[in-house]
C-alpha cells in the first residue's frame, strides 16, 4: 500500500468520523442550522474520499475531473448557503461601512481565480481539464469571499463573529487546499500537503466551530 492510498484512507476515515458524530450529536436534537450545515459539509468530504479511493483502486488517472470531485464541490455549496442563510445577515448589513471590508474580501479571491486561469492554460492540462476546472472553481471561491469576509469584519453585538474567527480561518485553508490539490499533479509534493491540510480540516473543523458556538451561546 502506497503512501497516497494512505493518506485518502486517512481523509476518508477522518470525514467519516466527522460525520458519523456529527449525525449522531447534532441530527437527534435541535441544532443551529448552520453547524447542521457543516456535518453535511463533512459527509460530501466522505463521500468524496471513498469515490477517489474506488477511482485510485480502478487505475483512473487521478488528474482528471471526476465525479468524485463534484462531489467534493458539493461541500462548499453547504458552505455558501449556511453563510448566506445563517450568519452573514448577523454581520453585515449591507451599509457603507462595511463596503472596505466586502471589497477586500471580494479581490483575493478574484485574484486566485487570476491566477489558476494562467497556471491551467500554461501548465499541460487537456482541453476538457481546463474548462471543468475554470467552471468549478468560483464555487469554492464564493465560499471563500464569505470566509475572508467573516475573519476581516469587525464584531458585532453578542460576539457570534468573533467566536467563530477559528472556524473561518480554517475553511479559508481548506479552500486554498482544494485549490492545491486540483491544480497540482496526483502524488506530487504540493498534493501531499494540500490532502494532509484537508485530513487536518475534517478533525477539527467541527470541534473549532461547536466550541465558538458554546462560546457564543454562553
Amino acid at each position: 500500500m502506497n503512501s497516497q492510498i494512505i493518506l485518502e484512507i486517512l481523509y476518508t476515515v477522518a470525514a467519516f468520523i466527522a460525520t458519523f458524530i456529527g449525525t449522531f450529536k447534532y441530527f437527534r436534537k435541535k441544532s443551529p442550522l448552520f453547524l447542521q450545515m457543516v456535518v453535511c459539509m463533512m459527509g460530501c468530504r466522505f463521500f468524496n474520499g471513498l469515490l477517489d479511493l474506488l477511482l485510485v483502486y480502478s487505475k483512473m488517472n487521478m488528474d482528471t475531473f471526476t465525479v468524485s470531485s463534484l462531489v467534493q464541490l458539493a461541500q462548499f455549496l453547504f458552505l455558501i448557503c449556511a453563510n448566506i442563510g445563517a450568519l452573514d445577515h448577523l454581520c453585515d448589513d449591507g451599509s457603507k461601512s462595511n463596503r472596505k471590508y466586502r471589497i477586500i474580501a471580494a479581490l483575493i479571491p478574484l485574484l486566485i481565480y487570476g491566477v489558476l486561469i494562467w497556471y491551467t492554460i500554461y501548465d499541460e492540462f487537456n482541453a476538457a481539464e481546463k474548462f471543468m476546472l475554470l467552471i468549478a472553481v468560483p464555487v469554492p471561491l464564493y465560499s471563500l469571499y464569505y470566509h475572508i469576509k467573516h475573519l476581516i469584519i469587525p464584531d458585532v453585538e453578542g460576539g457570534i463573529i468573533r467566536t467563530i474567527r477559528p472556524f473561518n480561518a480554517i475553511c479559508i485553508l481548506n479552500c486554498v487546499a482544494f485549490f492545491a490539490e486540483y491544480t497540482f499533479k496526483y502524488g506530487s509534493i504540493y498534493w501531499y500537503v494540500a490532502v494532509s491540510i484537508e485530513v487536518f480540516v475534517s478533525i477539527a473543523i467541527i470541534p473549532v466551530l461547536t466550541h465558538g458556538i458554546k462560546k457564543w451561546s454562553a
